[in-house]
């Protein structure tokens, strides 16, 4: 992420703002991202007038699910497309954002990023946003809430240690990260995924392993703990793996009578998630030899 701009007579407490990270869209990044958008709206040829497309409205109706009110061969400027939206509130100025850098994809044999996909991530970036562009495995440019780097790359490689837990993972991280976060999915397939990479390391007989059966087992038999070194004791390792294993049980709200689940608990639980996949495939919980 780019770092914001700090003026050179900025307070401590004007620095520690600037870093805040700032949901919507804020009032200081509107008009960027509004003149983005008109720019990324395609003119009528000879058009003085700036009028978008017929085509391209027609498409946004379609993808986006959106009336215009027009006669097919009617059309707007892209200014009016932009206030359209802009009416429509921050929810629906995002989606048209992210559609139309959906059009885009990494340049040439170094993958370099678009220019006009640069000037987007710069906005987002300088303007401390709770969202980023971001290239997806598949190829084209999306909008998603913002993550910390490394987090992503962590989450990856836990994906890709364990096939079955690793599917329930992806989901869960897509549907906790999508510009319209699913967090009650993501939660529940959070849990899924390390109910499929624990179930074979500690009940493997077991067709349909469950955390409260993977808790159980761990806390009866003797020898369980993580291949950590033990330090006289402290921490108990088997504490902090079921407590973890707890956590992640009992976090969902919405599983006990509770209210929905915000956007970051549903990061933190898919990232809690990845640590439990990456430890049980990896081979770090382990079963020490009760009689040695």
């Amino acid at each position: 992420m780019l770092e914001p701009w700090v003026p050179f007579d900025a307070t401590p407490e004007e620095v520690a703002e600037l870093h805040v990270i700032r949901e919507g869209i804020p009032a200081t990044l509107r008009p960027a991202l509004l003149a983005w958008i008109i720019d990324e709206l395609p003119v009528m040829p000879y058009s003085s007038a700036n009028l978008t497309t017929p085509d391209m409205l027609h498409t946004l109706q379609t993808m986006l699910r959106v009336d215009f009110n027009l006669a097919p061969k009617e059309t707007m400027t892209r200014a009016q497309v932009a206030e359209f939206f802009e009416a429509r509130g921050e929810q629906a100025v995002l989606r048209l954002v992210d559609f139309l850098a959906s059009f885009y994809q990494r340049e040439g044999p170094w993958y370099n990023t678009p220019e006009t996909i640069g000037t987007l991530e710069f906005h987002l970036d300088a303007g401390s946003s709770a969202f980023e562009v971001y290239p997806t495995e598949e190829g084209p440019y999306r909008i998603r809430r913002r993550i910390a780097e490394g987090v992503e790359e962590a989450v990856q490689a836990a994906i890709d240690l364990q096939p079955v837990a690793g599917r329930h993972l992806a989901n869960a991280w897509r549907s906790a990260t999508a510009l319209e976060p699913n967090e009650s999915f993501a939660m529940t397939e959070a849990i899924r995924a390390v109910e499929a990479a624990s179930g074979p390391v500690v009940i493997p007989k077991e067709k349909k392993p469950t955390l409260f059966k993977v808790v159980k087992v761990l806390r009866e038999q003797s020898g369980w703990t993580l291949v950590f070194e033990d330090s006289e004791g402290y921490p108990n390792h088997l504490d902090v793996l079921v407590g973890m294993l707890e956590t992640l049980a009992k976090a969902q709200p919405d599983r006990h009578s509770g209210g929905k689940p915000t956007p970051l608990e549903a990061q933190a639980h898919a990232q809690l998630a990845a640590t439990l996949v990456h430890w049980f495939a990896s081979g770090a919980v382990i079963r020490e030899d009760p009689k040695a």
